[in-house]
């Protein structure tokens, strides 16, 4: 059954999400784009003596005070009693894709009666596990699956189209699919420089 969509809200952010990216559109292209350029992070901190089955991890800045428990993966001997590494890069992908979808959505003026995003992501861990050196480390396949229910007035062909164009700007989905380089920096308390991997 298809849900009352609010539409006077609807506008109400679509008209304030235009008007700001409207300004930072034009303050890109023309003013400083150097600011386009926006840095993510995540942080773990553990001690001597924490066990290596749970630990927790600051998302975004620290002014957030947003902490993510994390554990490890039944099949790599963990208990798998909270999120794992391989759900946390599900869930950035699942963020990713329904932001971009609600956002183009409220820019676009094409309501969505309701919207399910679910990411899987298949992983042979003979390959982390060193049991085999034939397998690769890390997931072989990630699967999108959205749902979404079309707003009063809105056709199935418009839902797909913003779909389709979400697919286009979701930043996670593009930097997985791509490929990224990344660099690995280690600071071991000695008196040298880190050293820096790419």
């Amino acid at each position: 059954m298809q849900e009352t969509v609010d539409t006077v809200t609807l506008a109400a952010h679509r008209d304030a999400l235009r008007r700001d990216q409207g300004a930072l559109r034009k303050r890109y292209r023309v003013d400083a784009p150097g600011e386009a350029l926006v840095t993510d992070t995540a942080t773990s901190v553990a001690h001597a003596g924490d066990s290596p089955m749970w630990g927790s991890v600051q998302i975004g800045a620290p002014s957030f005070d947003v902490a993510a428990p994390v554990g490890v993966h039944r099949a790599v001997g963990g208990r798998h009693d909270l999120p794992v590494p391989g759900d946390i890069l599900c869930a950035a992908l699942v963020a990713c894709v329904d932001t971009t979808i609600r956002i183009l959505s409220n820019n676009l003026g094409i309501p969505l009666a309701s919207l399910e995003v679910e990411v899987q992501a298949d992983c042979d861990v003979r390959g982390t596990l060193l049991v085999d050196p034939s397998v690769r480390v890390g997931f072989s396949t990630m699967r999108v699956g959205v749902t979404a229910e079309p707003g009063p007035g809105v056709t199935p062909k418009q839902v797909e189209k913003l779909v389709q164009t979400a697919e286009k700007c979701c930043v996670v989905l593009h930097t997985l699919k791509s490929g990224v380089d990344v660099a690995f920096q280690l600071d071991a308390g000695g008196d040298g420089d880190a050293a820096e991997r790419v």
